[in-house]
């Protein structure tokens, strides 16, 4: 079967080749006007704002009517009844991060708490070990009688899992596909051990709630989450505030001039929390490999030119710097692997500048509270968290902001070359709305510029894309998803785990080397003859039953796996594969989804 698969890998390669060319109001789809009927429209819809159509949608979304359909999938207003089901099992999508933490504690994390609450069954931090691998057994056995689990085994697992399931069966498929979007384009990544054990949370309450709201919102979601503040965590500078300089020392000086005494009774209770603090993370880490808590450029620089302004954004190396300063102070609430970890709380340190939202930090001792200009902003001394808020403000609001997510709003559903004249628009609903994604798509929907892109199909899925619209096509029964995790990574996009802050390139060239072309092939040939673990088809289903005659399957299969697309060009490029298989139902569907029209979106 695999054999004949690569019948479709000579015509898979030509698809490198490509010319890599508001309000609440209905939204009004000029389709007609690209040469569309209403079946064909559907279908690119679903093509381009879902994980692919499953079985008999195109005709569902025909019957509902379209322009109703994309008002409920812009309104996520669609019941998720066989999602939840299929998520329950997994237990880690239920847990707050307290939660998270105590259940999937760090290696670090989970020694110092047996050291303190446990002593004696393992050595001291600072005793020397002759054998490691009885320690190991020791934690190992603590785990296990306590039912603790591992952050890079057993949470990572869930998180690469509900990934494929969600995008498999959510029935608001617009919102898990813009999840996706904005999840590469805001990036954390299970690669960094310091993030790592966020990463869940910040898709799970940072993004996806916010996918199709206000940009504004999510860039302050996403700015306050730890996944993204822990995963800049070891790239600051040195601080170099002197006395005076931070906001604890500005608003205890405040203090100071109405009632000496209540400053000198604050000032001692907050150093006495700063010190309970920070010896119970020193028992975590050892305080000479604490990172540093001064400007935080790369930090900066991402927020900037990847999340906001973009690479070209009217922006400079001092700004940089001085945004990285606007941003000292912001980290993560420290949370522990149980309750007791960190109870003394800093209760009053919150009336000393400090800011404790939920599992974000906003640390007055740390923050350098000097004046600062940064972008053009005249931000006074004696400032705090609301610095970073202004910034953001004034970030969210930015015209070049507006053109740099209108391009990449365009890249992923349109063209990788957009036309100008489309991104310009866009940039003007992003900016006439305040920022609200729900209705630049729909002036995305409403533009010429999308539904001529019918024509051409030029846009390459991405292999999590090729996945997803495998299964869906296909009426997959994910059972399990693991395998299909290993199978997304052999394609070329290892989930959550791009190494560089820019996210997975939307370019057909990152997704079509040799290598990746063959796992491809692998994939759509053992989808079809059922050797995919946790994942089962009925290729009769999809091909026909009955004897019908090689070229009749292929027929079957590709009309039903690309519904609304012209199919001869792949029934003839097909029909001497299908024709030579010993099983040509299963090579028929196979061959389908290893076709180049199946490739593209």
């Amino acid at each position: 079967m695999k054999r004949l698969v690569t019948a479709a890998a000579a015509a898979l390669l030509t698809c490198t080749r490509f010319a890599v060319a508001d309000g609440a109001q209905d939204v009004h789809l000029p389709y007609a006007d690209a040469g569309l009927d209403e079946r064909e429209a559907a279908a690119f819809l679903l093509d381009r704002l879902t994980f692919g159509a499953r079985p008999g949608e195109v005709d569902r979304v025909v019957a509902m009517g379209l322009e109703r359909w994309v008002e409920s999938q812009l309104a996520s207003a669609f019941p998720e009844h066989e999602l939840e089901a299929r998520l329950a099992r997994f237990e880690a999508l239920r847990m707050s991060d307290a939660e998270l933490i105590a259940r999937y504690p760090s290696s670090s994390q989970l020694s110092a708490h047996v050291r303190r609450f446990h002593p004696g069954l393992i050595p001291g931090r600072d005793e020397p070990v002759m054998d490691f691998s009885v320690v190991t057994a020791k934690l190992d056995a603590f785990r296990a009688e306590r039912g603790i689990l591992t952050q890079d085994r057993e949470l990572k697992d869930q998180v690469l899992e509900q990934k494929v399931i969600r995008s498999v069966y959510a029935e608001n498929q617009l919102r898990e596909v813009l999840t996706d979007f904005w999840q590469n384009h805001f990036f954390t990544s299970l690669v960094s051990f310091n993030a790592r054990a966020w990463v869940l949370g910040f898709e799970r309450d940072a993004v996806r709630p916010n996918a199709l709201g206000s940009f504004r919102t999510l860039l302050g979601a996403t700015a306050r989450h730890p996944a993204m503040l822990q995963y800049y965590l070891g790239l600051a500078a040195p601080a170099r505030l002197g006395p005076g300089d931070s906001t604890l020392d500005v608003e205890l000086a405040k203090l100071a001039a109405r009632d000496p005494a209540a400053a000198e009774e604050l000032a001692a209770a907050v150093r006495e929390e700063i010190a309970s603090l920070e010896h119970e993370e020193d028992l975590v880490l050892a305080r000479e490999f604490w990172p540093a808590t001064g400007p935080n450029e790369p930090h900066a620089r991402a927020l900037v030119a990847l999340q906001t302004l973009g690479p070209d954004g009217p922006f400079t190396d001092a700004d940089i710097a001085e945004v990285a300063r606007v941003f000292t102070g912001w980290g993560a609430a420290p949370i522990g692997p149980s309750p007791e970890w960190f109870a003394t709380g800093l209760a009053r340190a919150q009336q000393a500048g400090f800011v404790r939202d939920g599992s974000f930090l906003f640390r007055a001792d740390r923050h350098d509270a000097l004046a600062k200009r940064p972008l053009g902003l005249e931000l006074a001394a004696g400032g705090g968290v609301e610095e970073g808020e202004r910034v953001l403000d004034f970030l969210a609001s930015h015209p070049s902001t507006a053109r740099h997510i209108a391009r990449k709003l365009a890249v992923r559903f349109v063209s990788e070359e957009p036309p100008a004249p489309l991104v310009e628009r866009l940039a003007q609903s992003f900016q006439a709305s305040s920022g609200d994604i729900a209705a630049v798509m729909r002036a995305l929907l409403q533009s010429p510029e999308f539904w001529a892109a019918a024509k051409q199909r030029q846009k390459v899925k991405s292999p999590l894309e090729l996945a997803a619209s495998a299964l869906r096509a296909t009426a997959a029964d994910v059972a399990d998803a693991t395998a299909v995790v290993g199978r997304i990574a052999a394609m070329g996009q290892p989930l959550y785990g791009y190494l560089e802050p820019t996210g997975f390139p939307d370019r057909a060239e990152h997704w079509l080397d040799p290598a990746a072309l063959l796992a491809r092939l692998d994939f759509a040939a053992d989808l079809a003859a059922n050797a995919i673990e946790g994942v089962t088809i009925d290729p009769a289903a999809i091909a026909g039953t009955g004897h019908l005659p090689p070229e009749q399957l292929l027929a079957v299969a590709a009309g039903r796996l690309l519904p609304g697309r012209e199919v001869a060009p792949t029934i003839e490029r097909l029909r001497g594969a299908v024709g030579e298989a010993a099983e040509p139902m299963t090579a028929a569907v196979g061959l389908v989804v290893a076709s180049p029209e199946f490739q593209l979106r």
